[in-house]
């Protein structure tokens, strides 16, 4: 009976130690997993934040094209910076 007893002792203590160990395991995989789930989520934010960036300079460089190739301003520049006239009515060559 007590040989018996000893070797019941034996199995829970295996079991205990089995069940320590893999419980050790899961705890550093549920660590490792919430470590990567916080580093993905900052560079996840980090992601957004240029994506935001760039979409804000694309607006303004948008704009900045618009107003460059207005024919209006083109006109203007011509004129002022250039001293560019449109050329008279009998100056003009129509290509065929």
């Amino acid at each position: 009976m007590a040989l018996a007893n000893v070797q019941e002792r034996q199995l829970v203590l295996r079991a205990l130690v089995v069940t320590v160990i893999v419980s050790a395991v899961i705890a550093a995989a549920n660590v490792s997993v919430r470590l990567r789930v916080a580093e993905l989520a900052y560079r996840l934010a980090a992601t957004e934040e240029a994506i935001q960036r760039l979409q804000l300079e694309r607006r303004e460089l948008l704009a900045q094209v618009a107003l460059v190739d207005e024919p209006q301003r083109l006109l203007h520049l011509a004129q002022m910076r250039l001293q560019l006239l449109p050329p008279a009515a009998n100056r003009r060559i129509v290509l065929p």
